[in-house]
């Protein structure tokens, strides 16, 4: 049964770090986008190349990527990313913990309480929310892209 429990704890543990770190991911990418995309509608639009139809497009397109650029700072911006991060390495650690006992022929009892004291205690802990693409993307990377190694089977 400790073995099982040890499996279920890295498991819990391994999409959870994987999810923050792939959420901290989308949102850095996500702004990144939409200031490069303000960046060079702008210089586009200067540049004189272009219809005034265009300008006009490349303008809608900017104040679109400004509006979404506002929205995701009121929502946290990039300082989420870094909490998302910190999270993902908690979770992280805690997995790499629960595998090393995992691999050992005798699991201490003590241990095994430990661990999972961890992750409820973690669980009940305050943190952002993991998107449904850090969700995807993160079992993507589990079970398709080889990111992590699937012990817990």
């Amino acid at each position: 049964m400790s073995k099982e429990l040890l499996k279920h704890i890295g498991e819990s543990t391994a999409y959870s770090a994987k999810g923050h770190f792939k959420t901290a991911d989308i949102r850095r990418i996500n702004t990144y986008i939409y200031i490069v995309v303000n960046i060079v509608f702008a210089v586009m639009a200067i540049s004189g190349l272009f219809t005034q139809l265009w300008i006009q497009i490349l303008s809608i397109a900017s104040l679109i990527a400004s509006i979404l650029l506002l929205i995701s700072e009121t929502h946290g911006g990039l300082g989420i990313c870094s909490k998302h991060s910190k999270f993902g390495n908690i979770y992280l650690e805690l997995h790499n913990d629960t595998y090393a006992e995992y691999l050992k022929d005798n699991v201490d009892k003590s241990n095994l309480d430990k661990l999972q004291e961890r992750l409820n205690r973690l669980n009940k802990t305050e943190r952002p929310n993991i998107s449904l693409g850090g969700r995807y993307w993160a079992k993507h990377s589990i079970e398709k892209s080889g990111e992590m190694t699937i012990w817990w089977n």
